[in-house]
């Protein structure tokens, strides 16, 4: 989506707005700060009242598009193709390594990478809009993930809000996505998926290896399947 980043609402920057409205794709009701701006942002069509709930608010489709695009310097077709390639190099790399838990079932792609030649905008792109399923593999549990984490994690890994294995999905996500900003990896729902989303990497499940712990996280697993059993919690 190309935006015009020195457009207002509200004479507010559009850029200021964006921040308002990003916690909407967590399921996070905006800030308190957001809230006298709430009207405008409906108004301009960037947000919508849930029909059964009036007094909840949710992104429209501009919402959506407008939190999944940076404010980033734009990029070449060329440029935006050796990201993509790079993307899929990684996303093989992974689904290869079977000391891994989590392996890439699908990606998708929509939005401004999807042009055609002779289409506006065709060699100027903002970023690179993707869906990525990454899942357990074959054999993984989420105790091997966590002992994942413990294993190859910071501390910090260890004691966030979400737990090892979340920090595990979200670390082996990132090695897929590369360093560059302009490769976004957004969350949608199922039931309304972004238009002209085209699947471009969809590896058959018997070509993903089952899971091969490696020594070291052997070793954390059963530490941590013991840690898990002692205080009574379902051992998964």
């Amino acid at each position: 989506m190309k935006i015009d980043w020195a457009q207002t609402v509200a004479g507010i920057p559009l850029k200021e707005m964006r921040r308002f409205l990003l916690p909407l794709t967590a399921g996070v009701y905006p800030s308190r700060r957001a809230q006298p701006h709430l009207e405008a942002l409906l108004a301009a069509g960037y947000l919508t009242r849930i029909a059964h709930d009036p007094d909840h608010i949710e992104l429209t489709e501009l919402g959506r598009r407008l939190c999944a695009t940076r404010p980033l310097p734009r990029m070449s077709r060329a440029k935006a193709e050796t990201l993509f390639a790079g993307v899929l190099d990684s996303a093989r790399a992974l689904n290869a390594d079977a000391t891994l838990p989590y392996a890439v079932r699908s990606i998708e792609v929509f939005g401004s990478f999807n042009k055609k030649p002779g289409d506006p905008d065709y060699d100027n792109l903002g970023d690179i809009d993707l869906i990525v399923d990454t899942r357990l593999r074959p054999g993984a549990k989420l105790v091997w993930s966590r002992a994942w984490a413990i294993a190859y994690g910071p501390d910090s890994a260890q004691r966030g809000p979400f737990g090892p294995d979340t920090w595990t999905h979200h670390h082996l996500r990132q090695r897929v996505r590369g360093k560059d900003a302009r490769v976004c990896f957004v969350s949608w729902g199922d039931d309304n998926p972004p238009p002209g989303l085209t699947p471009v990497f969809q590896p058959q499940p018997h070509t993903i290896l089952p899971f091969q712990p490696d020594d070291q996280t052997r070793h954390y697993y059963h530490q941590t399947l013991h840690r898990l059993c002692t205080k009574k919690r379902p051992c998964r």
